[in-house]
């Protein structure tokens, strides 16, 4: 059965002394808000006429300024916690199948997986020789900056872009001193700035890289392999073997994963509506999100109800998106996300 309309989500924190930054309520708050809204738009679900298409962003009170820029831009309105097109308030109560995000809407990962994107460069940058890079060498705010680039919806990918950029310093000031370079030009923040005007995606931070008519560093130095096993090894810890097939070779011990928390109770989810999840996550990593929130009966995965790294979609791009609603015989459904490439999946739908 073809898709015949959608609802789709955006949350988002803003960062911490950012304008419009807001302290995110308890989690038992959050819980009974999510819930009511599901129950409300479940109950209310069979009493009107279903239609034809629905566009709707909500989620947590959070959001991104690039995501309310590209709201802005699209027509919507922004009411409480929720940003929609004036034409779908009508339409909420058709909502049938609810599609999530799992980083930071299903789990928090601030204290996870953010982490672990700053720790993993450091610590891939030290086995070069005669590198220096402290732990705490990048923050969350500099990884949020590669997020609002677009296109780095895997995490993998992200490490991969943030590595370059110190490569690319070390040729211009010709320091091995990760702490000096990151104060340096290009910055963070001129850096993503580039790979935005070049359309996001670690194909653009490569072209900043290959396009730069300087002597290149040692080829051994980008090894993409060892980046993406470091960072799988700090964030798995002791379930490093079940999530990707292999015992920890740089970093034994817990990982960073223990600190993933559920945010969103799962037993106040209407019982009659279809789930699903879109994720950047691969498949072992979302059955073990699944299992975390309780979740993983009402979404069985692998299986018609969800998009994983293992199905080769990549968003901001819709097909995963298209594919999961097809499968699910949708007809009105609700996404949430937390990201700018969240809100360009649905946009680009």
């Amino acid at each position: 059965m073809a898709v015949r309309g959608q609802v789709a989500g955006i949350c988002r924190r803003y960062r911490r002394g950012r304008p419009g930054y807001r302290e995110c309520r308890s989690d038992n708050e959050h819980h009974s808000q999510v819930g009511d809204a599901f129950s409300h738009a479940h109950q209310r679900r069979q009493k009107s006429r279903p239609q034809s298409q629905i566009s709707l962003a909500t989620g947590r009170s959070r959001a991104a300024l690039p995501a309310l820029r590209l709201l802005a831009q699209d027509g919507y309105i922004i009411e409480g916690i929720a940003f929609f097109r004036p034409e779908s308030r009508d339409l909420f109560s058709h909502i049938d199948t609810i599609i999530f995000d799992i980083d930071g809407v299903l789990l928090e990962v601030s204290r996870s997986i953010r982490k672990v994107n700053c720790l993993s460069v450091a610590a891939y940058l030290r086995t070069l020789p005669g590198w220096t890079a402290p732990d705490d060498l990048l923050t969350s705010q500099d990884i949020e900056q590669f997020k609002e680039a677009g296109g780095f919806n895997d995490d993998w990918d992200l490490t991969f872009a943030v590595v370059l950029l110190f490569l690319h310093k070390w040729r211009l000031h010709h320091t091995s001193d990760a702490s000096v370079l990151h104060t340096l030009s290009p910055t963070v923040a001129e850096y993503t700035t580039d790979i935005a005007r070049r359309g996001g995606w670690l194909r653009s931070a490569e072209a900043i890289t290959r396009d730069a008519d300087l002597p290149s560093w040692p080829s051994e130095w980008y090894d993409k392999p060892k980046i993406q096993q470091m960072f799988q090894e700090l964030w798995s810890g002791e379930h490093c073997q079940r999530l990707y097939g292999f015992e920890p070779q740089f970093f034994p011990g817990p990982g960073w994963i223990r600190l993933d928390t559920p945010l969103l109770d799962a037993a106040l989810i209407p019982k009659g509506v279809k789930l699903g999840v879109v994720t950047g996550r691969t498949l072992r990593e979302a059955q073990f999100a699944l299992e975390l929130l309780g979740l993983q009966d009402r979404i069985s995965l692998p299986g018609p109800q969800g998009i994983t790294k293992d199905d080769g979609f990549y968003k901001p791009e819709p097909l995963g998106m298209r594919q999961v609603l097809t499968r699910l015989e949708s007809r009105t459904a609700l996404y949430i996300g937390d990201t700018i490439d969240d809100l360009r999946t649905v946009l680009s739908f």
